[in-house]
C-alpha cells in the first residue's frame, strides 16, 4: 500500500504544471542551505510554524514510544486490542485531511491551525485514564484526536509554505523544515523513554499529554495568533483582518494615485504633466499585488 501511494502520487505530480526556476550555478551547496534556513529563520510566519511543527513531531515521537509500553505493560491490552487503538490514529487523520478546507476555510488558516491543534491536545488528555483493556476506548478516542487536529495544522502550514516561498527558494525552504522539524522524532523517543524508565510508564504518559497543549499556545502567543489567516486572504474576506495589509510595490505610485503606465492604460494618453488631478483621484484604482500581513 505504501509503494501504491507514492506511485499514485507520481502520477498525479505529473498532471501539475511545470515551472522550474532557472538553475543558478557556481554556488556552494553549503551557501544555497545557509539561504533557505536564513528564509525561514526570518520569515514572521514560516519559523514559528516551523517550530511548532518541531514540538509536535518531538511530542508525537514520544507518544509511538510510550503507546506500545503503556497499552501492554499497565493497561494489559492483547494484540489484537492493541492493534485496533493503534489504528485509531489513521482514522484521526483521514478525518482530518478530510475537513482540513472547512476548518481553515471557517476559522481562517492561522486560528484553524491553532484552534484543532488545541482540540487534539485536549482530546488526548483522555489517553492516560485508560487502566485497563475495558475502557481502552479512551487512549482510542485520545489518539484519534490528537492525529486529528495535528493533520490539520501540517496540510494548512505545508500548503502556506508551497504557495508563499520564493519559486527560486522552495525546495530549500521545505527542505530546511522537514530537517529541523523531523529531527525531533528520535529526541522525542530517546525523552519518553528515559522518562518512563525514572518516573513509570504511566507518569511520562500524563507528562506527554499535557504537553501537548503547549505547541498551540506558543504558536498563539505569537504573530500567527494575533491574525485570522497565515497569509493576507483574498479582497472579499480582507475586512475580517483589519491589520492585514498590501506588500510595498515594486511600481512606483503618482501623486494621483496610479503609476504612469496605469494612467496612461485608463486613458489612452501619456500624462506628462504634474501636479493635482483631481479626477484621477476620484478614480484611485486598486492595482493587485502580492497580499501578507507581515
Amino acid at each position: 500500500m505504501d509503494a501504491a501511494s507514492y506511485l499514485a502520487s507520481a502520477v498525479l505530480l505529473r498532471t501539475l504544471p511545470e515551472s522550474r526556476p532557472v538553475p543558478r550555478t557556481g554556488e556552494s551547496a553549503l551557501r544555497l542551505m545557509r539561504e533557505g534556513l536564513r528564509y525561514v529563520t526570518k520569515h514572521p510566519v514560516m519559523r514559528p510554524c516551523m517550530i511548532w511543527a518541531t514540538a509536535a513531531n518531538f511530542l508525537n515521537a514520544a507518544l509511538v514510544a510510550l503507546t506500545p509500553l503503556y497499552l501492554v505493560r499497565e493497561a494489559g491490552l492483547d494484540s489484537v486490542q492493541l492493534g485496533l487503538v493503534l489504528a485509531m490514529d489513521g482514522v484521526g487523520a483521514l478525518a482530518g485531511a478530510a475537513v482540513a478546507v472547512r476548518v481553515t476555510t471557517r476559522l481562517g488558516t492561522a486560528w484553524g491551525v491553532i484552534v484543532a491543534d488545541l482540540a487534539g491536545g485536549a482530546l488526548l488528555l483522555l489517553a492516560p485514564l485508560t487502566t485497563s483493556a475495558g475502557d481502552a476506548y479512551w487512549f482510542a478516542l485520545g489518539n484519534a484526536g490528537f492525529a486529528f487536529g495535528t493533520v490539520i495544522g501540517s496540510i494548512t502550514t505545508r500548503t502556506h509554505r508551497q504557495t508563499q516561498s520564493p519559486p527560486e527558494l522552495l525546495s530549500r525552504v521545505m527542505a530546511t523544515v522537514r530537517f529541523v522539524s523531523w529531527g525531533a522524532l528520535p529526541l522525542g523517543a530517546l525523552a519518553a523513554g528515559l522518562l518512563a524508565t525514572y518516573t513509570g510508564a504511566h507518569t511520562a504518559l500524563w507528562t506527554v499529554c499535557a504537553a501537548a497543549l503547549l505547541p498551540p499556545l506558543y504558536l498563539f502567543s505569537t504573530k500567527v495568533g494575533r491574525h485570522r489567516d497565515l497569509a493576507c486572504p483574498p479582497a472579499p474576506r480582507r475586512r475580517a483582518d483589519p491589520e492585514c495589509k498590501r506588500a510595498p510595490r515594486s511600481v512606483p505610485r503618482s501623486r494621483g494615485g496610479h503609476s504612469r503606465g496605469r494612467r496612461e492604460q485608463l486613458h489612452g494618453v501619456p500624462f506628462r504633466r504634474r501636479g493635482r488631478e483631481p479626477s484621477l483621484q476620484r478614480m484611485r484604482g486598486k492595482q493587485e499585488g502580492p497580499d501578507t500581513w507581515y
